[in-house]
């Protein structure tokens, strides 16, 4: 999940000093990245049924 990886790109210091500022915009970094991540996931599926349609 890119989620984790931008975790990881980010310094622990940095994190520390950041915290309070990142902790109001985590909240909504997460909502974004799941919610693009169930749209992703229906495209995935309702092409693949569309495929099973088809044959």
């Amino acid at each position: 999940m890119q989620f984790f990886v931008f975790n990881g790109l980010l310094s622990k210091q940095s994190l520390e000093r950041e915290k309070s500022c990142m902790h109001r915009t985590w909240n909504l970094w997460g909502a974004i990245v799941i919610y693009l991540e169930v749209k992703r996931i229906r495209l995935k599926v309702s092409s693949s049924f569309a495929v099973m349609s088809i044959l």
